[in-house]
């Protein structure tokens, strides 16, 4: 039997005064098993680093990240800094370098301050950044951003660099920008009012993006920018919340470009799209470019934003390097309340695939399956009645076996729970072990992102 515990987030409130969205350290009610989150004990540690009033260091500023070996723990406690670094230091998985918040700090970027001793590129890019540095310069391995606040990586602030020079961050700017490293963790952080909550780039790879939440982000005008946009050779997106961006943003969700990604047990709400699974030149060929997983998630989407719910393909242009494998989308629950037309995914030219089975999805208004070109399987679903394989002239669509009706009989609460394994997608190699979902269930199935238990 596995125990669930109750995830502190926030919730967001929209902008003060100043533009900046507002969050409140509050319960949403996201919940994680308990055991996901590690838990550092610093007597493991060779190397302990405590940042904070009344602390061996008052500020993130006055350690020496350049001086990192592994087995450190920095632990940064509760306050609210103005400071900026970069983590580039190779550990190991037995002796790593963990970058730790106590009660959740606050990392702004916001008039922030980098350590001088650091010589790192892209400075406007992020506030807190993994790899790519001329000092420390080692190359990140086995990192952990873990339990912080970390905000205001945007061009609306300023910050002063390495050199002890005034700078203001780019449009693209993000939270947290990881740009090269293996086995890079962040874990249980909120990142918003930036840029891209989250950036990673194609040199970083074992990427874990666990228990986070991720909103606010974007910029007004814009489809660029996104709550988190990725390229990573491997990519693993786990009990992430996934909140609205910015207000009048229009970029999407989850945006990504890896190879080897898998999207499990999140709750994505309100993107232009929730999900943008789309190509990149730098892994094509790559074994694990193709294929997406995505199971067990509850997408949610209002009035706003695109009416296609997930995309899967390609957007540069170039159908040479789009992900011409299958979209392996399994027990997700999909809630629209949208009174117009939603359509589940869109898939971009002929060569792409979806194969549908055992979700949940429930629309206000008009429900189509496919729009463009490609195939989409349908099997053991429940769709919302009167459902159509597409408004414009979709491709293939195999219905299988599904079930529908105007509303499923399901409480609307939500919660995490337990599941047991789908047979298909233990053959896959990717069990369903944990899903997000509706409290009841309907009678003899087990479909959505919940299965009875």
């Amino acid at each position: 039997m596995h125990v669930i515990w109750l995830l502190a987030c926030v919730e967001f409130h929209g902008p003060d005064n100043s533009g900046a969205p507002v969050f409140d350290t509050a319960d949403t009610g996201l919940e994680v098993p308990a055991g996901v989150i590690p838990t550092w004990d610093e007597f493991e540690f060779e190397h302990v680093f405590e940042v904070g009033e009344g602390q061996e260091f008052a500020t993130p500023s006055e350690v020496p990240w350049e001086a990192l070996k592994p087995s450190t723990l920095v632990r940064i406690h509760t306050g609210t800094y103005a400071d900026k670094w970069v983590v580039d230091v190779a550990g190991t998985e037995d002796a790593p370098i963990v970058v730790l918040g106590v009660d959740r700090p606050v990392i702004t970027g916001q008039d922030a301050v980098t350590r001088e001793a650091l010589d790192f590129w892209s400075e406007t890019r992020g506030v807190v950044k993994v790899g790519g540095s001329s000092v420390p310069g080692e190359g990140a391995a086995w990192v952990w951003i873990q339990g912080l606040d970390i905000r205001s990586g945007h061009d609306a602030y300023g910050f002063t660099d390495d050199r002890g020079e005034a700078q203001v961050y780019d449009d693209n700017a993000a939270a947290v920008f990881v740009e090269s490293g293996e086995r890079i963790h962040v874990v249980d952080c909120v990142l918003s009012d930036s840029g891209n909550g989250l950036f990673v780039a194609s040199g970083a790879s074992d990427v874990l993006v666990q228990a986070n939440t991720i909103q606010g982000n974007g910029n007004v005008g814009s489809a660029y920018e996104h709550n988190s946009y990725t390229e990573a050779e491997r990519i693993t997106f786990e009990f992430n919340d996934y909140g609205p961006l910015r207000d009048g943003a229009d970029g999407n969700n989850l945006k990504d470009r890896s190879a080897g990604t898998v999207i499990r047990y999140n709750r994505i709400t309100d993107g232009n799209r929730q999900l943008d699974l789309v190509d990149t030149d730098h892994f094509v060929g790559h074994e694990d470019y193709g294929d997406v997983w995505v199971y067990g998630n509850l997408l949610i989407e209002g009035d706003d934003g695109n009416s296609q719910i997930v995309h899967y393909g390609g957007d540069s242009g170039n159908a040479e390097q789009y992900r011409n494998g299958s979209l392996y989308f399994f027990h997700n629950t999909v809630r629209t309340t949208r009174p117009g037309n939603t359509t589940l995914v869109r898939l971009s030219d002929e060569n792409q695939w979806i194969s549908a089975t055992d979700n949940i999805v429930w629309t206000d208004g008009p429900l189509g399956i496919l729009d463009g070109e490609g195939t989409a399987r349908l099997a053991g679903n429940w769709l919302t009645e009167g459902w159509v394989d597409g408004f414009g002239e979709p491709g293939q669509v195999r219905d299988e076996g599904n079930t529908g009706g105007a509303a499923p009989p399901l409480d609307a609460e939500l919660r995490p729970t337990e599941a047991m394994p789908d047979s298909e997608a233990s053959i896959s190699g990717h069990p369903v072990q944990w899903e997000f979902g509706l409290v009841e269930r309907m009678e003899s199935t087990d479909i959505g992102a919940r299965q009875s238990l």
